[in-house]
């Protein structure tokens, strides 16, 4: 049922976690998201692990910088993507199976306005409807974000790699073999392993036109019995209240940095005046960016990318299956190499 190397990888993910000694403040819980890097030959080359994080918040659409300073959504997956390269739609019923039943029975049975076709659904909104783009976080109460769910991201990296625009200039679509998931009840893998493969990529089975490099990946659907010691359920023997915690981890493989700590999408501890850095500007020396990009703003070197607009306009363009995708775009990546308060700054948002 759980295989021996998939054990292996995870507990090598725990111990790099625990070796960082994040205390987490009382009460709260968070998820924990790797990116390890394997070879088709292990005897020859051992697995990797290159980017680690934790995180469950993203920022609502009014407080989003427009000099690039913070990063938009900072839930383990897509931190551990970022550092890799420095549950949403398929989660419906298995969130179910752990709620109140009754609570779970009024929002299947909610009634809320049609949904337009190919337009995304506020959280848990429609709550019935299997296959939607679905905006995080799930909570109806909860400030609104332009961040897309986690499945809907994976979904995304299905056809254009974790790479990212940018990360298009330097390297081939990079995708996923498999994917590991943890503290899924045994009795409910089928269901879980069958909604996954569903939002990940079963979903996108009409995407045509892609690029010569680019596909429509399907990375095999695993679990693990590994349980994580600061997740909901770990954390459930406690009389305290449980949240999920505002802070979140990042940890990049031989960085000189050991790991930092994020809060509202910015560095913990750091003062204003220091938030901005300058590796997007950095990167720009680099032969495979157009030699005009010193004069452009950061979405106009993304837009640069030929190919991989392409690969993207296949899968968000007018027709395409992600056509409602919620897009950020250029108010928020119109920065250049200086921003109006004179620092430099990045965002690698995608």
């Amino acid at each position: 049922m759980f295989s021996d190397e998939n054990t292996t990888l995870v507990h090598a993910v725990q111990n790099q976690y625990a070796s960082l000694n994040l205390k987490l403040p009382t009460g709260t819980f968070t998820i924990l998201s790797a990116i390890v890097l394997t070879s088709s030959d292990p005897s020859s080359i051992q697995p990797k692990i290159i980017g680690l994080a934790t995180g469950c918040k993203c920022l609502p659409k009014d407080k989003l910088p427009l000099q690039g300073e913070a990063v938009h959504d900072s839930h383990a997956e897509v931190l551990a993507r970022r550092c890799a390269i420095a549950g949403g739609d398929a989660s419906m019923r298995f969130l179910a199976t752990l709620q109140n039943k009754e609570m779970a029975a009024l929002k299947d049975s909610a009634i809320y306005p049609p949904l337009a076709p190919n337009v995304a659904s506020r959280g848990r909104d429609n709550y019935s409807l299997f296959g939607v783009l679905r905006t995080k976080p799930g909570r109806a109460d909860s400030p609104q974000t332009l961040s897309l769910s986690c499945s809907d991201k994976i979904a995304r990296w299905n056809v254009l790699g974790i790479q990212g625009a940018l990360g298009s200039a330097f390297f081939h679509p990079i995708y996923f073999t498999k994917i590991i998931i943890g503290e899924v009840p045994p009795d409910l893998h089928d269901v879980v392993k069958f909604d996954c493969e569903r939002a990940f990529w079963g979903r996108l089975q009409e995407i045509h036109g892609l690029p010569q490099g680019y596909k429509l990946n399907q990375p095999e659907v695993q679990f693990t019995s590994v349980g994580f010691v600061h997740s909901r359920s770990a954390q459930e023997h406690s009389s305290l209240a449980q949240r999920s915690c505002n802070e979140s981890l990042t940890w990049v493989a031989d960085s000189t940095s050991p790991h930092e700590v994020l809060i509202n999408g910015l560095r913990r501890g750091v003062s204003p005046k220091h938030r901005y850095k300058t590796i997007f500007w950095k990167t720009r020396s680099i032969e495979n960016l157009p030699p005009e990009s010193k004069a452009m703003t950061y979405h106009q070197v993304k837009e640069s990318m030929a190919q991989y607009q392409i690969a993207k306009h296949c899968l968000l363009g007018e027709g395409g299956p992600f056509s409602g995708w919620i897009r950020s775009g250029a108010r928020w990546e119109n920065f250049g190499s200086s921003s109006d308060n004179g620092q430099q700054s990045t965002n690698i948002t995608d």
